[in-house]
């Protein structure tokens, strides 16, 4: 009997460490296809979007906006919070994009605007 649940217990240890590899793998695979989408999507000259990076063992992955348009900045420093958001989440991927899939419910994806150094808006796709 003691044989049988270290069995068990060694395969469910086996299991969870599966599991964490498995998320790390499809975090990887999420991190490639945004950098991808940022790439098709800033192609523009008011603003631009930093490489994204995986940092160690988080459950949130960063997108950081650049903006580069003094007049762009300022039209949106000048809305209310709610507006802001709104903006943000233009530059979330459509709801029906493969990162939504990839990402699954462990990872976030969190939008940073900043112009200058400053932070203007920050807040997590909703696209879900």
């Amino acid at each position: 009997m003691r044989h049988i649940r270290l069995a068990l217990m060694t395969v469910a240890v086996l299991g969870l460490m599966g599991c964490a590899e498995d998320e790390q793998v499809n975090a990887e695979v999420a991190v490639r296809w945004l950098n991808d989408y940022a790439s098709r999507i800033s192609e523009t000259s008011e603003f631009r979007i930093n490489p994204i990076r995986l940092e160690g063992q988080s459950k949130t992955i960063d997108m950081n906006v650049v903006i580069t348009s003094v007049r762009m900045a300022r039209d949106l420093r000048g809305r209310n919070r709610v507006h802001q958001f709104k903006i943000l989440q233009q530059l979330c991927p459509p709801a029906h994009e493969e990162i939504w899939r990839l990402m699954g419910s462990e990872l976030a994806l969190r939008i940073n605007i900043t112009e200058g150094g400053e932070d203007i808006v920050t807040g997590s796709c909703l696209s879900r």
